[in-house]
Formats: C-alpha cells, structure tokens, sequence
C-alpha cells in the first residue's frame, strides 16, 4: 500500500467527523397512496380501510416531531409487508427509503403493540366482554 493510499483514507475519515457536512436524507416514498385497493389488499393482505384502523387501534403515531419521521400507517406497512414477505431489513428499508436500522425498530416497536393489544384482547374476551 503507497503512500498516497494511506493519506486518502485520513482525508475520508476527516470527511465523516466534518460537523460543517450537510446531511441528506431521501425523501420517503408514500406507500399507502402509491396502490389502490386491489394492489394494495394484494401486497400487504388487508384492505386499506382495515389498514387505517389497525394503526388507529395500535397508537403508532412517530415518537418524534423532527423532520422527515416514520408516520404510523408507514410503521404498520413496513411491519406487515416484512411479516407477509420474509423480506430482508435492508430490502424493506429499499422499497420505502428508509434505512434498515429503521426497519428493525419500527418492526420491534410494532410487534409489540400487536403483542400488547393481542393480550388485551385475551384478557377482554376471558371476562366475557369485548371493548371493539
């Protein structure tokens, strides 16, 4: 390895801890208007309206405000596409423009509000009574 190699990855390096770098982040493609119902109904198995309601009954509202954050419905499509399809993180993070780390929350943090709601729903229905 020369010299001028080694000199270039100081430079790269110096890139990345550059506070003065200007961050670009992709803008998000819009899944659930990007399909009508059919095709829709097809790649993530629920209908839109099922869709809506699901996000509505798991509060899955972005824990953030800062610009550019994951809204619930996209939350809920990323989950279910990845449940429905056994895709890879870094696939899924490709479709919608996300990265992949983002993926694997969104998915941890909406299993388990199903796996909360699931065990609502069994406690609901053990005492007889059913809330929805």
């Amino acid at each position: 390895m020369s010299l001028t190699s080694l000199s270039s990855l100081s430079d790269a390096e110096e890139d990345n801890n550059n506070p003065n770098r200007v961050r670009r982040i992709p803008d998000r493609e819009d899944i659930f208007s990007k399909y009508d119902g059919e095709e829709f109904r097809v790649r993530y198995r629920v209908s839109k309206e099922v869709a809506i309601q699901i996000s509505d009954m798991l509060d899955l509202e972005p824990l953030t405000h800062r610009n550019k954050a994951v809204d619930g419905i996209t939350q809920l499509l990323i989950c279910l596409r990845f449940f429905a399809t056994g895709a890879f993180q870094q696939v899924m993070g490709d479709i919608v423009n996300v990265h992949k780390s983002t993926v694997c929350r969104v998915v941890q943090r909406v299993s388990k509000k199903f796996a909360i709601c699931n065990a609502r729903q069994g406690r609901v229905e053990e005492s007889g009574r059913r809330i929805l």
